[in-house]
């Protein structure tokens, strides 16, 4: 036997700063945004009885502290890049609508460069707060060649850099680096603040309609090849990147709806190695998350991906944003982390989740109205039932009720609400069509209600994401009459669905950390130094976003050179 000694072993500590550990019960409001555990949070306010016209304070949700700090009047955000201001005061002094506007990116402005994919909001320059504009790539700089401007034609051809895989091909990082220095030049040119590239996942199957975006089936020629590019678009003062898509996006067919099944192991030592390779040692602007589910979540809801393991894990300082269109329940998102909405131009979906309770809409025969989710391109369904719970969560022991009675009085030969809806690119509905035809009478209604709250019958063509055990143990039918009193085998003619459950709001404490995430890399862009000086606002000065973290980035590879001789020696 050899003794081993471990004097002097310290053991690695990777897991996450931030886990979760807060106990949710299953019939509580907050329980679907991650299951029986929640993180915990901590909203700022300035005090007073009537938190945004409420009547009351404000008061903490599950898992949320409330602190009081001294209000900043007339504080800008030049004030917190000076430092004489901190950004808790800043963001504590912020409406609920300033801060969903914040979050939500907004469509191009007609002040920002035409032709980017989106912009931040331009509504609180009075403030700071400058609106940075996202132009998308990643072969280069994709922008509108050209357009007219009181009468004036501006040109702005960029240069068609080669695809991703090429540059991961020659297994040079300087000359990636060059070609990410001469990026950032076109878009310091067209006044853009980040760039939606470099794109990083993993060539899985040749079939992928975005593998030309993205690098190598490798993980580290992935991860390596876009820390060179975001080091050379970084360089320059007050530009970032913005690397996508997090997570294990393999696939473009119906990418809104396809769930990327994978395990730990295989999750981390190959589709999330080249992202964590080029935080830790590049440390993006920006990161953009997936269409995709990764595991049954959406990677923009993910609280493990976007929280624990990008921040937590690899200590990322950046903003996390959407991917257009991907915001797919914004309650999950914002608490998942997700700072910014892309393209955004929704705020209200925020302020009416964080500010007051609202009801769900019943649809004729007792349970909310649903909708099947089309894409207009194609008219398949991308996802599954979108239920009109508003913020309210159906399950056991909760403390709100809600009862919907059916009998002769409801009019069953009315269309139902509930059908296909048809959305735009921010998953709005467009256009529904109810794709049920009048139940006619209380019974066909009834014997409807039942099937829907079967988990063992299928009685739609898709049924990802119908309803949960959880709300099912909160929704109660009680048969009221029959057509032959006595007879339980008779008609149905009347009967009652009764709701328990409890409100889940969007937590203040998870809106203004998403938004400080936004505000804090503003203060870095080149359009803050911009602002300052069209204000007349002295002491700003931004410089390179790679220069803030050079004394912690981690080294991959080290490669000594030397001169190349022939096999002589000469």
């Amino acid at each position: 036997m050899v003794a081993l000694s471990t004097r002097g072993f310290r053991p690695a500590r990777n897991a996450s700063r931030i886990a979760q550990s807060v106990e949710v019960d299953a019939s509580s409001g907050y329980y679907p945004l991650d299951g029986s555990l929640l993180s915990a949070t901590t909203a700022f306010t300035t005090g007073g009885t009537d938190w945004e016209g409420t009547g009351s304070a404000y008061q903490a949700k599950t898992g949320e502290k409330v602190k009081v700090v001294r209000a900043a009047p007339g504080a800008t955000l030049f004030d917190v890049a000076k430092g004489t201001v901190s950004m808790r005061r800043f963001v504590a002094g912020l409406s609920v609508d300033q801060l969903a506007h914040i979050v939500e990116g907004a469509s191009a402005g007609t002040d920002i460069t035409p032709g980017v994919a989106g912009t931040t909001t331009a509504l609180y320059e009075d403030k700071g707060v400058p609106a940075a504009s996202l132009v998308d790539g990643p072969a280069g700089v994709r922008i509108t060649k050209e357009y007219t401007s009181g009468g004036v034609t501006y040109y702005q051809y960029a240069t068609a850099w080669p695809i991703g895989t090429l540059l991961a091909q020659t297994w040079d990082r300087d000359l990636v680096e060059q070609v990410g220095k001469a990026v950032g030049v076109e878009l310091t040119e067209f006044g853009s603040t980040m760039w939606l590239a470099p794109g990083m996942n993993i060539h899985r199957d040749p079939l992928n309609g975005r593998n030309f975006e993205y690098f190598s089936e490798d993980p580290l020629v992935s991860g390596l090849t876009a820390a060179a590019e975001t080091i050379g678009v970084q360089s320059h003062p007050g530009i970032g990147v913005t690397i996508k898509h997090l997570a294990a996006n393999q696939q473009e067919l119906e990418r809104q709806r396809t769930d990327s099944v994978i395990g730990e192991r295989a999750l981390r030592e190959i589709y999330l190695k080249g992202f964590e390779i080029a935080v830790k040692s590049a440390q993006p602007m920006a990161v953009m998350t997936s269409y995709n589910l990764v595991n049954g979540t959406a990677a923009s809801g993910s609280y493990d991906l976007t929280e624990d393991v990008l921040r937590g894990e690899w200590d990322f300082k950046g903003v996390v944003m959407t991917d257009w269109g991907a915001n797919y329940n914004v309650k999950k998102t914002v608490y998942s982390g997700n700072d910014m909405i892309m393209p955004g131009n929704t705020p209200a979906q925020i302020t009416d989740a964080v500010i007051s309770p609202t009801d769900p809409t019943f649809d004729l025969a007792g349970l909310p109205v649903y909708h099947y989710v089309q894409r207009n391109s194609v008219g398949n369904p991308i996802g599954a039932h979108l239920w009109d719970w508003e913020t309210f969560v159906a399950g056991p022991g909760g403390s709100t009720t809600y009862s919907v009675t059916v009998d002769e009085n409801t009019d069953l030969t009315t269309t139902p609400a509930s059908g296909v809806c048809s959305t735009n690119i921010t998953m709005e509905c467009v256009t529904q069509t109810s794709h049920l035809a009048p139940w006619g009478s209380v019974d066909d209604a009834y014997t409807w209600v039942l099937a829907q709250l079967d988990p063992n019958v299928k009685v739609d063509p898709i049924t990802i994401g119908w309803l949960t055990d959880a709300q099912r143990a909160g929704i109660k039918v009680t048969v009221n009459s029959r057509q032959n009193p006595g007879d339980d085998t008779s008609p149905v003619t009347s009967y009652t669905v009764t709701y328990t459950g409890e409100h889940g709001l969007i937590r203040l404490g998870d809106l203004q950390r998403n938004a400080a995430r936004i505000l804090e890399t503003l203060t870095h862009t080149q359009q803050f130094a911009d602002l300052a000086n069209k204000q007349g606002v002295g002491g700003i000065n931004v410089g390179a976003y790679g220069s803030l973290f050079n004394r912690d980035l981690e080294t991959y590879l080290v490669v000594g050179r030397g001169p190349v001789r022939s096999a002589g020696g000469r």
